[in-house]
């Protein structure tokens, strides 16, 4: 039997919302260091960005750094979903309704963990899906 992989793609908030981790590193498949002799193979951090096809590392609960939409202001503690943009994010849109602070109801990556100014590319966010 073969191992289901699934298939990762940039995130967005209208086509491919369904995010299943933040992609924090490249892996090649290549001869293990120090077992070249027995030319046993290993995955690898690999330089560079991934490209389609690639193995990648996944955060799916821990810290990780996230791209942040654009002119996006974030406060920490903030939850964070993907945005229009694939593959960056933004903060959860809250409303005041009936004295209520109303949050909307799109998929969470994560809590922001630093506060992000707008022109901040990236964010540290504690990763936790849901």
């Amino acid at each position: 039997a073969q191992n289901a992989l699934p298939l990762v793609r940039l995130a967005d908030d209208k086509q491919f919302t369904g995010v299943i981790g933040v992609v924090t590193g490249r892996l090649v498949y290549d001869v293990a260091p120090g077992k070249e002799e027995e030319g046993e193979m290993s995955l690898q951090s690999g330089a560079g960005p991934a490209k389609p096809g690639d193995y990648v590392a996944l955060t799916i609960y821990g810290v990780a750094e996230v791209k942040l939409q654009s002119g996006t202001a974030v406060q920490s503690g903030e939850r964070l979903t993907a945005s229009a943009v694939a593959g960056q994010t933004r903060s959860l849109q809250t409303r005041s309704l009936d004295g209520m602070v109303v949050t909307e109801g799109a998929q969470s990556i994560g809590i922001a963990l630093e506060s992000a100014t707008a022109g901040q590319e990236l964010v540290s966010v504690f990763v936790t899906l849901r």
